[in-house]
């Protein structure tokens, strides 16, 4: 991994066994620019900007053949983008494999598999990509603890991420310490289940990245250093004056 990635770089230890990356979307892998338009009662999808640092993580392991996933809460709703009705995750996919072609060789599928989500009532989420499958919004919610301006309690709808989803897409049992979670939002139960790498802040904010970056390194998470002679003491010169002394003697 290059240390060019701009925040702090970390070796992380793996259990033996291939690593599988899991990624979110939205403020992770991208940060789209979204603005309602009242008067077509649509979302506008003005830009999308795509993590290049996380790319280069990807394009890592794709070179290893571990297992990328992307794990997302992010609907498949309708957007506006360049004046055309679009599907976000669709144009989102499309961008980054945009992107990832240009640095790097264009693959079949960036990603192994990917798992969305979907409000129940809408019925519709699929994404046009072959190995996709959805979750659904949680019928009651949970409470965060906090609450509105009206005073009223605050529920979170979306999905929480677990290990089992990451189990789920892969179809076999994984450990949690061969998974990376790459996520800006930091409650996730997968984050006390995997490596997770909290991105900070989120992608796109324009704040400085402080974002601790993994050396994904293949089984056991060892590496080798080659090590440095201090001196004559360690040259080979010397062991070998040493070693005819002796014979000498």
């Amino acid at each position: 991994m290059s240390p060019g990635l701009g925040g702090p770089i970390v070796v992380m230890s793996l259990s033996p066994g291939k690593p599988v990356l899991v990624f979110d979307l939205d403020e992770t892998l991208i940060a789209s620019e979204k603005v309602y338009d009242t008067t077509i009662f649509a979302c506008r999808l003005t830009a999308i900007k795509v993590n290049e640092k996380l790319l280069e993580i990807i394009h890592t392991a794709k070179g290893k053949g571990w297992q990328v996933l992307l794990l997302t809460n992010n609907e498949n709703a309708k957007v506006i983008f360049h004046g055309e009705e679009r599907r976000f995750m669709d144009v989102s996919l499309a961008e980054i494999a945009r992107v990832y072609t240009e640095k790097y060789d264009a693959v079949d599928r960036l990603f192994d598999h990917i798992l969305t989500a979907e409000k129940p009532e809408k019925g519709r989420n699929s994404v046009d990509n072959t190995n996709s499958s959805k979750r659904t919004y949680l019928q009651n919610g949970i409470d965060t603890g906090r609450k509105n301006k009206k005073g009223d309690p605050i529920y979170y709808y979306k999905p929480v991420k677990s290990l089992e989803d990451v189990r789920t897409m892969l179809g076999y049992p994984v450990k949690g310490s061969n998974v990376y979670f790459f996520d800006d939002d930091n409650g996730h139960q997968l984050c006390h289940e995997s490596n997770f790498v909290h991105i900070n802040p989120k992608f796109g904010s324009g704040q400085e990245d402080k974002t601790v970056y993994p050396i994904i390194y293949a089984k056991g998470g060892k590496r080798t250093r080659r090590r440095k002679c201090r001196g004559k003491r360690g040259s080979k010169g010397s062991r070998r004056k040493l070693k005819e002394l002796r014979h000498g003697m």
